[in-house]
């Protein structure tokens, strides 16, 4: 208990932090302001014990803490704020004041739910892409010197990256430029249409991928390349695949940082409220060398580690602890798993450019192959623009699957944090109690931030997906047409064949592990309701056994049950809101939402158009 003389009562912080206001706005409050300021601080005194939910029957503990701590056992028991002693990870004074705040126009940030598309930039960068080197001089006229740099469509004397990319776009353009002339040219004598098709639609698809990346750039950062001339290595930081390459606990932490602004969440005021034998277990004791570098970092960032604890027992206070080291542990301990093997990739491309000569040699087809030296060279070009395009376009698959196997993992971490019906929640590292109502809104930012880490990338890699499944899908009509209208031969079967078996793969991982990712949200949602159950389960059984309707321990009862209701409340509506988040953010690939369902249907469609065009040209060889 304080008296109201005491230096630390709570009247007396109130007055102090109010000073600190006036001091810090130039204005002193009303005392209105002060009256209302004052009757809260008084009303949040008196909020009864802190439930803890566990596993052993989700009882309340009310005799094991002396009063004035959490869980007093005494009638003026009370939780404050400076009760919940801030422990690990933090240096900021506890001043939860209640305070009015005037609302102006520059606290509104308007984003949510509109997703910005040029499609005068998207259309204009790509046709820039498409007939490099041609489009160098208008290049220049329209976005200026810096953003053609910025393209790297000019070399450069001392950025050696920038040479590397302008080369490879020159010799590449080139290559498409000769290979189309050679076609027209020699077209009597030319090889099979298969040899043009195949590279130009894959090198349609890449530019077109690299023309989404531009137009969906935000206004800013548009504006910045086009007035200055960008280092490679900055640029290379806002390129598809960054967040793949966050190695260490600093790399996480501004990348959490930053994903936290973007989501207007207040990083140093949103806080956990953990158990101490949670914490100690979790954080404080951990042998864990993950865990110990994430402790180290944050210790020396300057962050208090101090233990303070008031009263008697286990559960006598709450460990306040930040929410961007708990994100990072999370991050860290789910790092995204790397993509396919490079030697992987590379053979599938060879295959693909390789196998219809092979085959075309190997059968006797010559016709397929063409006659004469532009025949020759057009065998050449297309080869070497089919390996390599292909090899881009799996390659931004994978990154999807990546990415979705990032997130699936992620949201069952962040699920298992709540999950009071866990079989090994005994083992478990950390578990976060829902009956502290707090716990509630910091959960959802967590979920949220982690998420939404990488997600400036996550809408390009969502298009790039869409770009090579719509390209996967006219393939499949175009075995479905020529399968039956026209005749085929073994050189067509092989590369169609291989094209769809190894492009339907990827995207059949990208569409599973996107389904997980959504399933999530239910599961979540199911975590959330055992929790409604139990603190509803409480609240029905709190008043066997009571000694009276009028009698003291009932009276704490109720304090307890308005607890209990508060919590209820706030998890009830933490649960529709995932209702909502899966409705409007889900996995989606080319509009369609990754479910199961249409993993088994995407995979039987390329199967079986696949197992048409082959057995086709089968019977029709053999009849």
């Amino acid at each position: 208990n304080h008296s109201s003389n005491d230096a630390h009562s709570p009247t007396s912080t109130l007055n102090v932090a109010i000073s600190d206001v006036e001091k810090a706005y130039g204005s002193p409050m009303s005392s209105s302001e002060r009256g209302r300021g004052e009757a809260k601080s008084t009303s949040s005194v008196n909020q009864g014990e802190t439930l803890s939910l566990t596993t052993a029957g989700l009882g309340f503990r009310n005799r094991s803490a002396t009063r004035g701590g959490v869980g007093g056992s005494g009638e003026n028991s009370n939780v404050t704020d400076s009760v919940v002693r801030p422990a690990l990870l933090t240096s900021q004074r506890d001043t939860a004041v209640p305070l009015p705040r005037e609302i102006t126009m520059r606290n509104l940030k308007v984003r949510a739910g509109i997703e910005a598309f040029s499609s005068t930039v998207f259309v204009r960068f790509t046709l820039y892409h498409l007939l490099f080197p041609l489009s160098l001089p208008v290049v220049w006229a329209i976005d200026g010197v810096h953003m053609t740099r910025n393209l790297c469509f000019l070399p450069s004397l001392s950025d050696k990256d920038v040479n590397a990319n302008f080369m490879q776009q020159l010799v590449n353009g080139c290559f498409v430029i000769a290979l189309v002339g050679l076609w027209v040219i020699g077209s009597d004598s030319s090889p099979s249409v298969v040899f043009l098709v195949f590279p130009l639609t894959l090198y349609g698809i890449h530019k077109l991928m690299i023309g989404t990346k531009y137009a969906i750039m935000e206004d800013s950062t548009f504006e910045w390349l086009r007035a200055n001339t960008i280092p490679r290595s900055t640029l290379a930081k806002i390129e598809l695949s960054h967040w793949l390459r966050l190695k260490t606990v600093k790399e996480r932490h501004k990348q959490l940082e930053y994903t936290a602004t973007d989501l207007g969440i207040d990083s140093t005021s949103t806080y956990f409220y953990l158990r101490p034998v949670a914490y100690e277990k979790a954080i404080k004791h951990s042998k864990c060398p993950i865990t110990k570098a994430v402790r180290a970092f944050y210790e020396e960032k300057g962050c208090s580690l101090e233990d303070l604890r008031m009263g008697k027992g286990s559960l006598s206070v709450l460990v306040r602890v930040p929410i961007l080291p708990i994100a990072n542990l999370v991050m860290s301990m789910t790092p995204p798993r790397p993509l396919s093997s490079e030697l992987t990739v590379f053979a599938l491309a060879i295959a693909q450019a390789g196998v219809p000569l092979l085959v075309a040699h190997f059968t006797g087809d010559w016709d397929a192959l063409g006659h004469g030296g532009m025949a020759k060279g057009i065998l050449i070009l297309s080869s070497f623009l089919t390996c390599f395009f292909f090899m881009v376009a799996i390659t931004f698959v994978d990154t999807a699957r990546v990415d979705y196997q990032r997130r699936a993992r992620v949201a069952e971490a962040v699920g298992r944090l709540i999950d009071i019906d866990n079989k090994d929640l005994s083992e478990a590292s950390m578990f976060i109690d829902l009956a502290w109502s707090k716990n509630v809104g910091a959960w959802l930012n967590l979920r949220g931030l982690l998420l939404h880490v990488g997600s400036q990338y996550r809408a390009r890699i969502t298009i790039y997906s869409g770009f090579v499944m719509a390209g996967t899908m006219c393939l499949v009509l175009f075995v479905l047409v020529t399968a039956f209208v026209s005749n085929i031969n073994m050189v067509r079967v092989s590369s169609v064949t291989l094209c769809l078996l190894s492009t339907g793969s990827f995207l059949a991982g990208s569409i599973w592990y996107g389904s997980a990712t959504n399933d999530q949200y239910e599961w979540q949602a199911r975590s959330l309701g055992r929790v409604i159950f139990k603190l509803r389960e409480i609240r029905a059984d709190m008043y066997d056994g009571c000694d009276g309707p009028n009698g003291k321990w009932c009276a704490k009862k109720r304090r307890y049950e308005e607890r209990l209701k508060r919590a209820d409340d706030v998890v009830t509506a933490a649960m529709q809101l995932l209702q909502h988040d899966l409705q409007v953010e889900p996995v989606r690939i080319l509009g369609l939402r990754a479910t199961k369902e249409l993993y088994t249907s995407f995979a039987t469609v390329l199967l079986g158009a696949a197992g048409t065009f082959f057995s086709n040209y089968y019977i029709r060889q053999t009849s």
